[in-house]
């Protein structure tokens, strides 16, 4: 169960997914993986129970801090309005699509043959650097990925300890610095 689909990624985080894509598995475990180190193991557990109690064919209504976590809300920081965007929303834009894209990317860059990996060869084509997109990417994540830690801190009595097990991540450059 996945707060994003393959409809996120587009633009400039854009996949080709084909039919015998394994998009979808990459979601599943991707999102787990950065949701586990923003919320720790008992936050993430909560909320997808919740979430699944939300989308079950009986549905029973999201916690209201579950609720805005996942669809968003605006919220006043400091005399600032502030609108955090949900972990899925119809922007299609979320910090787990753009984490799943960085991780896709580096799990796919070789394939892996019966020979061992492999890097194709193309005919007709000219094999370029792909290191800008990944590293606007990956930019694009931690950015927002902090705007969700800004509204977690913003709301921290409802996620409680959620700092105490937050994963950190850091902007980078085309040279990997």
């Amino acid at each position: 169960m996945s707060f994003t689909d393959s409809t996120y990624y587009i633009n400039d985080i854009n996949l080709t997914i084909g039919t015998y894509s394994d998009i979808q598995q990459s979601i599943d475990k991707y999102e787990k993986e950065v949701l586990i180190g923003l919320l720790g193991y008992t936050l993430y557990t909560e909320m997808m129970v919740a979430y699944a109690d939300s989308i079950d064919t009986v549905p029973v209504a999201l916690p209201q801090k579950w609720d805005r976590l996942i669809n968003g809300y605006i919220y006043d920081y400091n005399g600032t309005t502030i609108r955090w965007n949900g972990l899925k929303n119809t922007d299609k834009v979320s910090f787990l699509s753009y984490y799943v894209y960085c991780q896709y990317l580096k799990a796919n860059q070789f394939p892996q043959a019966q020979a061992g990996t492999v890097q194709p060869k193309n005919e007709n084509s000219v094999v370029v650097d792909g290191i800008a997109n990944h590293t606007a990417a990956w930019n694009r994540f931690v950015a927002e990925y902090y705007n969700c830690w800004q509204f977690l801190f913003q709301y921290e009595t409802d996620y409680v300890d959620f700092f105490r097990y937050t994963k950190r991540y850091e902007f980078t450059n085309s040279f990997g610095i």
